[in-house]
Formats: C-alpha cells, structure tokens, sequence
C-alpha cells in the first residue's frame, strides 16, 4: 500500500494506467484499435483454409498463393508493394498533368503554441500525448492545403500528391508534391527566387524571419563539425552541406536548382556553432511565417529529379533485418516479412487509430488490373458465405473485363 501511494503522489502514469487497467477489465468488448495491423494480417492466415468447389477454390487459391496474398494484406497495411503501387499512381498523374513544379516538406513543430496551451496545463511533454501531436499536425496539413490549393500561394494547383511518414522520435511529416497550371509555372530562375530563399534574412530588417530560419530552417552541424550526424554518410554530407556560396540561382545538368547563396556577411549562432547562408534549408518566407515550423520548399522540373522525387515520398520504412534459417524454412511469407522489423511509433499508431489519411492524391487514379480468364480476384465481406458469394451475379465479372467489353 505504501509503494502504491508513493507511485500516486511521484509518478503521473500510476494512476493513468491503474485506470486504463481497469476499464479494459470491466468493459464487455475488447477494444482491438491497438491491435488493427494485427487482426488485418491476421485475416490473411485464416482464410488460407481448403475448399471443395471450383469458384471457391480460386478465391482462397489466390491467397494461398504467397503473391496473391501479398497484394490482398499489403493494400491494407503500407508494405512494399503497396508503396510501389502510390508509385506508380503519382507517375500516372505526371505522365497526365506534366511534370511537377513544387516540392514541399511540412514537419511537425511540437513547440506550436497550440500544442505548449495543452501540456503546459498537465505539466506533460509533447511525447506524453502522442493524440495532441497527431490532431495538431493534421488540423496544420489542412489549412496549408488549403493556402496551397484555395488562397493558391504559389498559383493554381492543377494536381498534388502527398504521403505521410513518421520520424522514428515519433514526429509526422508531409511530404508534398504540387503541379501548377503551365501560366503559373516558375520556369527562370529568377522566378524561383520570388518563392524560395536560401539565405538568412537581415535581422535588423526582419527579426521575426530570422529567429524562424534559426530556429527551423538551418542544417544541422554536420561534416568535420560533427561526423556522427545522421546525415553523414562515407564522410561527407548526404544532402551536401554546406553548400557553395551562389551570387544568382541556376540549374545544373540534371535539373537541380542550385539556390542563391550569397556571402552576405550575415550569421546564426547555435550551439556555440557559427552559421552563414551555406548552411540554410531553401524555403518560402510566407509559410515559414504562417506555420511555424520546419518547411523545406525545392522547385523541380524535367530530368532526372523525377524519378527521385516520386521514389522518396513513397519510399516506406527504414529498416535492416538478419535470419538464420534451414533449407525448409526458407520459404517466403510476405506477412512474416512485413512484420520483421516493423516500426510503430506512438504518433502513427495515433494517426491510423483516428483514420486520417496517409496517402493522398488528386486527382484521383483508377487502376486497372490486368488477369487471365477465370483467375480475376473476388471482392468479398468477412461475414460472407462461400454459397452466398457464389450466388453473386457479378462474380464472373472484374473492371478489366467490363474495359475489355466496352473498348
């Protein structure tokens, strides 16, 4: 009893999980929203079971098949198939609309006054309440779609893809790609210097502008200042920092901008760690001002940024993995290796419980799966007989060959 007291009165996560202990032992339901990647592979598993008629046998035969399974559990859960296929419809919308003009990073600020108002009240940290951080950013994403596509702060949007992914700290980011309407494009360089900036602003002129760019828009110490840094790879800087210093903004040989970055004399202090204009991440001074937070803007066009820029925002989980096995265990699962290794963090676990989208694209991209005769996949409900899915009209019937019927 003593030590139950000590924990009450020293430890504000006692009694939280005291209460939450019991709820969940006197409610008459299990809530399983902790458990959805779980009970959604878990499907997969149970309806590999053996059947009698032929129909029948082609449902369950294309989820016993290791890649038809695969496709049936990765639609659902964000594997590596189902990142290639957001590939491959951000691709569709290029070849559609053009190439893309903007290249847009949003992370979350867990210092938003928003997020301060709510924790100061508790006396808990952003990382307590993984909820608050998830609502807040997605409330933020929003209203800056909102500014991009209705207030159309770098012009019409004709098309726009986003993904969303989490830090392994827990933080989410938007990764933003926009296509404008060729009369807004920004197609000399020094157009691209009306939208985005790599230079610290003058404070004397714009405090508010500085102190945002020192607080969210400077590359970290890396290189000889810091050869730890998670950017460092092979001793030198993944994403080239420094940089140059540039008099006029120009595009190199493989259609990279390369952003004005002039020696101007002026410098951020951070850490005891000087900084000048080769250190600063390009952005756009409007929604710098506006959000509050770390957002990276980069023009793009035609070349070999392309593929790049689509394979990044799709690009899933980081993530190594070592097994030793047998001759006869070396057989591939694609559930089993969906899971090994798989990270959760506490804002994404929040993010999928409150259903808020990961992926989003407009417009929107119809695929059209391609199959041999008799061997098309069957929509069904978990509640569905096998008789009842046998008595549907349209089970002959798939989008390829109502395509096929009608062209």
């Amino acid at each position: 009893m003593a030590l139950r007291q000590m924990l009450d009165q020293h430890n504000v996560y006692a009694t939280m999980y005291r209460i939450a202990r019991d709820r969940l032992h006197n409610s008459e339901t299990e809530d399983i929203r902790l458990k959805l990647i779980s009970e959604r592979t878990t499907y997969g598993r149970i309806y590999n079971l053996p059947t009698t008629t032929k129909v029948a046998a082609l449902i369950v035969r294309d989820i016993d098949n290791d890649d038809s399974r695969d496709i049936i559990i990765e639609k659902q859960s964000g594997s590596r198939r189902y990142i290639d296929q957001l590939y491959f419809d951000a691709m569709a919308i290029c070849g559609t609309v053009g190439y893309p003009d903007i290249f847009l990073t949003f992370t979350c600020n867990p210092k938003w006054l928003e997020v301060k108002r709510l924790l100061d009240l508790v006396r808990l940290k952003p990382e307590d309440r993984s909820d608050i951080i998830s609502r807040i950013f997605k409330i933020k994403l929003i209203h800056l779609m909102s500014d991009l596509k209705t207030n159309q702060v770098f012009g019409k949007i004709i098309a726009n893809v986003y993904t969303i992914e989490f830090q392994k700290r827990g933080l989410p980011h938007a990764h933003i790609v926009i296509f404008l309407q060729a009369s807004d494009k920004f197609l000399a360089p020094n157009d691209i210097d009306k939208i985005i900036s790599a230079e610290i602003p003058n404070p004397t002129k714009d405090k508010e502008l500085y102190d945002l760019v020192k607080n969210h828009m400077i590359h970290s110490p890396c290189g000889r200042l810091n050869l730890h840094a998670p950017c460092m790879k092979t001793h030198w800087c993944s994403k080239g920092f420094p940089k140059k210093f540039q008099e006029t903004t120009s595009i190199n040989n493989d259609r990279f901008p390369v952003y004005r970055s002039r020696s101007t004399g002026i410098f951020i202090e951070k850490n005891n760690v000087i900084f000048d204009n080769r250190h600063v991440v390009p952005y756009n001074a409007t929604l710098l001002k506006r959000y509050q937070a770390h957002i990276n803007v980069e023009w793009c066009n035609q070349g070999a940024s392309i593929k790049y820029l689509f394979k990044y925002i799709n690009k899933g989980y980081d993530r190594v993995t070592t097994n030793l096995h047998t001759s006869l265990e070396n057989q591939h699962d694609g559930i089993k290796s969906y899971l090994n290794c798989r990270y959760v963090s506490p804002c994404e676990g929040c993010w999928r419980i409150f259903g808020f989208s990961i992926h989003l694209r407009y417009p929107v991209v119809e695929r059209l799966y391609f199959h041999l005769p008799g061997q098309h996949n069957v929509i069904f409900y978990d509640d569905d007989t096998i008789t009842n899915v046998l008595a549907k009209l349209t089970i002959k019937d798939s989008m390829f060959i109502a395509w096929m019927e009608a062209n």
